[in-house]
């Protein structure tokens, strides 16, 4: 099977899968150029025009802090704010330095997600719930 990777991180993606492959191309090329000027409201238009999860993470300490997202905590607002779980295999990936490419359960929902490191600062998001 063919694997390509983002031209801006080292995560592998696998062409079979076109929709989702697309989608994070565009969201990765877009968020890596654009990281500090991203708005939360982009996220949020991309979000409601795919039907796909965006998050852009600040990098504090050992932390990853959701600083713009469209994924929903259980009470139906935006999870800014919040940290990525460090029991979490994304988290444990990132803390090597690695990408990460799985399934996630965030806030009580399933996806499948893409993390990997912009820079030493951002970590970029993308799922699609399942």
């Amino acid at each position: 099977m063919c694997k390509k990777y983002c031209a801006q991180s080292k995560l592998v993606i696998d062409p079979t899968q076109i929709r989702m492959n697309t989608l994070f191309e565009i969201y990765c090329s877009f968020i890596t150029k654009h990281v500090k000027k991203t708005k939360q409201q982009e996220l949020v238009n991309l979000s409601a025009a795919t039907n796909a999860n965006f998050t852009l993470f600040k990098v504090k300490g050992s932390d990853y802090v959701r600083i713009k997202t469209t994924v929903q905590k259980e009470n139906g607002k935006y999870a800014i704010d919040t940290k990525l779980d460090n029991t979490d295999l994304a988290y444990s990936a990132l803390q090597a330095g690695n990408s990460y490419q799985g399934p996630v359960v965030l806030f009580g929902v399933s996806f499948y997600a893409w993390y990997w490191i912009i820079d030493e600062t951002y970590v970029g998001y993308f799922g699609i719930s399942n």
